[in-house]
């Protein structure tokens, strides 16, 4: 009987840059690791003297983010239980092993989108979006860069409609102001949103007025119909009463016969 198969190891190392040191992050079996990884898989793809254990140093990264990554591949768990920063770190370390299925990858990006667009902008998203997601980062990658457009959207609402406390905008502001291509995609997208809501406010304000004039003209036609049905009221109480007149007037030359009714008006004319 053949002796059962030792497994494959890879110890996976981030460069510590501030510690001039390495730290090991997770031992995960290769065949695992390769399947969820091309990065990895191209790189253990190059023969070395020792393929049963394989040390792999990641050049940059979070620890914890690459830690939390690494211990979903091995034990299949969920990506995304983690907080918005950690879970900005994880994108980070799925670019950069380029995480397998694409699926994975894309729920996170998702989460990101998700969360950047129903909260309010802060100095800290901005940041963090911007320093791991901005073009120049992802190799001006459209896909890649969605969740960083995202943000500038929602930073630039809420700057547009004055939804930013004082103080959050000048922290946001500031980091605008040092980063040339936020300042330059913020901008251009504080000139279209402007037009927009300028447009916006222009019918809104058309809208209203229209809406004002159309009551007003309804109130006039509506007292103008009160008031002639005022007069013709009138009109008709005074044609009746010279009817009566008349009626009395015919009385008294014997053509016509006496009534209660016209017994005042009889009265009068007799005086």
């Amino acid at each position: 009987m053949a002796p059962p198969s030792i497994p494959r190891m890879v110890n996976v190392f981030v460069r510590i840059s501030d510690n001039e040191r390495d730290e090991c992050i997770s031992t995960i079996q290769r065949t695992t690791l390769e399947a969820r990884s091309s990065a990895f898989r191209a790189f253990l793809s190059q023969a070395v003297p020792n393929e049963a254990e394989r040390d792999v140093v990641l050049p940059s990264g979070t620890p914890r983010a690459l830690r939390h990554v690494l211990n979903t591949i091995k034990w299949a768990a969920n990506l995304l239980v983690v907080t918005f920063n950690e879970v900005v770190g994880i994108w980070e370390v799925c670019n950069m092993i380029n995480l397998e299925p694409s699926r994975a990858f894309e729920r996170v990006a998702a989460h990101i989108i998700g969360h950047v667009s129903h909260n309010p902008a802060t100095a800290e998203i901005v940041n963090t979006v911007h320093q791991a997601m901005r073009p120049s980062k992802v190799s001006f990658d459209a896909e890649k860069e969605r969740p960083w457009r995202a943000m500038i959207h929602q930073m630039v609402w809420d700057e547009v409609h004055g939804n930013t406390p004082p103080a959050e905008k000048a922290a946001i502001q500031t980091i605008v102001g040092a980063n040339p291509d936020l300042r330059q995609a913020v901008d251009t997208k504080t000139a279209g949103l402007r037009a927009k809501k300028d447009a916006y406010d222009a019918q809104s304000a058309a809208n209203r007025a229209r809406i004002a004039a159309e009551r007003n003209l309804a109130g006039q036609r509506r007292r103008g119909k009160q008031g002639r049905g005022q007069r013709g009221r009138g009109q008709h109480a005074g044609n009746e009463e010279d009817g009566r007149w008349a009626q009395a007037r015919e009385v008294r030359a014997g053509t016509r016969e006496w009534t209660p009714q016209l017994g005042w008006y009889v009265d009068r004319l007799r005086k």
